[in-house]
């Protein structure tokens, strides 16, 4: 009997501590869960992604930057807004925030254009011959090869040659004893008409001024027509082999003056419009530091449907032949802008879905301003709005205070 009450009273005993235990351990769990309902709202968010939230320390998942603490409302500082920020001089030297002065003035900006090189359309001189015929000999002349006026390219040999050769030496008879007979008049200018057409049919079949006037000093009919270059330049075209026959109207060579050539340059229409026929014009000659100056064509821009954009021709002198038929060249331009505020380049933040600025008023207080860009360099950018002349904007930080912005915006500050 006595065991069974001592069982009896060990197995309330450990109930009655099981239940304690039970009790003290909820009692714990409670309290915790309740501290943690009652802590402050404070997290960790991601600069960039201010939607992103972290219980703790860490870096965010979409673009690894740093995660920063975002404290609750009662730490803002009361002279903070959503719309205007305090930065100490502390944290201005920390994060690199550097101002300066808009100003309202007219700029210089400088139009950097890709152009292709291309040879000047009325200095070009196709070599080509009016008969049917056979190519006897070649000049040993390639693609690229410079030459001069009157220099022998080809010589060819045709059947139907020796009559038109014939009717030549006999106007030169019939001009001869026209000036010996002292005529006048009609039969003079007859005389000479002939003479001047029978050179020009010849001249037609590719034969060359030198060899017309070694004729008209022999009166031999030569075996076979020798063909030259019609002006000094470098030839950019050769379809003649030695040997091969060739039809009426076959071209043998391509010559072109480069002393003088053409650029054509892909601009926006808004650029064409900023460009004037004679304005001065920097060429860059490729692989080298050689520049050479040129000028905006009195042409008008032509439509370019591949493109999609307009061509403006750049005409250059090209003595030294520096720039050849399809070179690529970097063109500059400097344009004179009209005057709008000018801030730093730096200044400017572009978002993608807006384009601000950061304002100083009172010194470290600082108010982003969406802006207008109207044109920028690589130094200055104009803006229509958003920043009066001689206010003080942020030239330098501007990605600080934007993350910055953009996290008070999060919190609702």
């Amino acid at each position: 009997m006595r065991s069974l009450f001592s069982a009896g009273f060990a197995v309330a005993l450990t109930s009655a501590v099981f239940a304690g235990t039970a009790h003290f351990n909820a009692t714990d769990l409670v309290s915790g869960h309740v501290e943690a309902r009652t802590a402050p709202s404070a997290h960790y968010t991601c600069p960039m992604h201010p939607d992103y939230h972290a219980a703790s320390e860490g870096t965010c998942p979409s673009c690894g930057m740093a995660l920063v603490r975002v404290k609750d409302d009662s730490s803002a500082a009361p002279h903070e807004t959503a719309d205007r920020m305090h930065v100490s001089a502390e944290r201005r030297q920390r994060a690199g925030v550097k101002a300066a002065h808009a100003r309202f003035q007219a700029g210089t900006r400088t139009l950097r254009l890709f152009g292709r090189v291309v040879p000047e359309e009325t200095r070009v001189f196709r070599v080509n011959v009016g008969i049917d015929g056979y190519v006897r000999q070649v000049a040993p002349i390639t693609t690229g090869t410079r030459v001069a006026k009157d220099q022998w390219l080809a010589t060819y040999s045709s059947p139907e040659l020796r009559q038109p050769i014939q009717a030549f030496l006999v106007s030169l008879d019939v001009l001869k004893r026209s000036r010996e007979a002292g005529e006048t008049g009609v039969p003079a200018d007859m005389a000479v008409a002939g003479e001047r057409l029978a050179a020009d049919r010849l001249m037609t079949y590719g034969m060359s001024p030198v060899q017309l006037d070694e004729i008209r000093r022999t009166h031999v009919v030569p075996a076979d027509i020798k063909v030259g270059a019609p002006a000094g330049g470098v030839v950019v075209s050769r379809t003649v082999t030695q040997g091969e026959k060739f039809d009426r109207g076959t071209e043998f060579f391509r010559i072109a003056d480069l002393d003088h050539v053409g650029i054509l340059v892909d601009v926006s229409p808004d650029d064409a419009a900023a460009l004037r026929p004679g304005q001065a014009v920097v060429v860059r000659v490729p692989g080298t530091e050689q520049t050479i100056a040129a000028h905006v064509s009195a042409g008008l821009p032509q439509a370019d449907a591949e493109r999609r954009a307009l061509q403006v021709r750049i005409e250059a002198d090209n003595p030294d032949a520096l720039l050849r038929p399809g070179m690529a060249v970097d063109v500059q331009v400097a344009v004179e802008m009209p005057a709008a505020v000018l801030v730093p380049a730096g200044a400017v933040l572009d978002t993608g879905l807006r384009t601000r600025v950061f304002v100083e008023g009172e010194p470290g207080q600082f108010e982003p301003r969406d802006v207008r860009v109207v044109w920028r360099t690589s130094e200055v950018v104009a803006l229509a709005e958003g920043v009066r002349d001689g206010e003080s904007v942020a030239a330098e930080g501007t990605f600080l205070l934007d993350a910055e912005s953009r996290l008070r915006t999060a919190q609702g500050h």
